[in-house]
């Protein structure tokens, strides 16, 4: 019962998603408008086509654009997860390298925070609408980034300092850390071929007024009459119920794709369903400090967590 349930619920956000859509409905309108006009030789064209040239020129298009989309969006996911574990393990080094010093590292703490916080608004700032991310706003993540090395230097320079190969193995987790930004950076200005964007577009828009003539013959089969009639008492004279049908699944399964397409064209920019949970990964980095051997007491919650508490019970177990 609990799973009919969820597919009920799963089956109302569907049609939420597609059909309470103000351009959907009114390509629908458009379409069985259309359907009307050719039934009623107002556009006086008639034609049988294949329904495989109609997928091929109309959908196709569509799923190759989405293929597109979607391959950018996990290769966002990949390079976005590498940045997080970048950062991470820099801030740990940094953690380190305080406390052998005896130095307070909530300043070097602000300074990783302040790198994420940046990259996190330039990443989220190209909204709908706009092509590119606003590049004023990635010059205070190379500030970050510049203040972070000088943070290393003033650690060769201490009185304590770190070994040479730290010093270099931190450099280098910095270094991967700018790569991997850039090309974040690069995955959020990307977009699929403008070309094929538009391509889409016009299709999506305008096929359903050229192929009204194949939606109308539909009726022809199913009544065994012509396909246009021009007598008004004529029953056929308004169209059928199943050209009518054909020309709305038709935008709706056009409407859909395209939707889905520019739903996956930014991972970045935390609007979509399947766009990256910045929830996540702010609270995890806004929490550095807690990370360690003494994490689960600093925060309470994970603390009293099942998990934690598996993990105690297995330990005095084995002990």
């Amino acid at each position: 019962m609990e799973g009919l349930l969820e597919g009920l619920l799963l089956f109302i956000r569907g049609l939420w998603y597609q059909f309470f859509n103000v351009g959907t409905l009114f390509m629908v309108a458009v379409a069985c408008l259309s359907t009307l006009a050719s039934a009623s030789a107002v556009f006086n064209l008639s034609w049988h086509v294949s329904m495989r040239i109609v997928a091929y020129g109309c959908v196709m298009p569509s799923i190759i654009s989405i293929q597109a989309a979607n391959r950018c969006r996990n290769q966002a996911f990949n390079i976005t997860s590498a940045l997080k574990g970048h950062i991470f393990s820099t801030w740990c080094v940094f953690k380190e390298w305080c406390d052998a010093a005896e130095i307070d590292s909530n300043p070097v703490e602000d300074e990783v925070q302040a790198l994420a916080a940046t990259m996190l608004v330039y990443l989220r700032s190209k909204g709908k609408g706009t092509d590119y991310s606003d590049p004023g706003l990635a010059h205070p993540v190379y500030d970050a980034f510049k203040v972070l090395f000088s943070r290393i230097e003033s650690f060769r320079q201490g009185p304590n300092p770190p070994s040479p190969p730290a010093i270099a193995s931190q450099q280098n987790f910095l270094r991967i850390a700018l790569e991997a930004f850039e090309t974040a950076r690069t995955y959020s200005d990307y977009r699929t071929p403008r070309g094929l964007r538009l391509f889409c577009f016009v299709v999506v828009h305008t096929s359903p007024i050229f192929l009204a003539p194949y939606f109308n013959s539909y009726c022809g089969r199913q009544n065994n009459h012509d396909f246009a009639v021009t007598d008004a008492t004529d029953p056929h004279y308004y169209g059928c119920r199943s050209g009518y049908l054909m020309a709305t699944l038709f935008v709706l399964i056009n409407s859909t794709l395209l939707s889905v397409q520019e739903g996956l064209e930014n991972p970045y920019d935390g609007d979509g369903e399947d766009d990256i949970n910045w929830d996540i990964w702010t609270d995890q980095l806004h929490t550095l400090s807690q990370y360690g051997r003494d994490g689960g007491r600093a925060r309470p919650g994970v603390a009293n967590s099942p998990a934690r508490k598996m993990v105690s019970e297995e330990g005095t177990r084995t002990g």
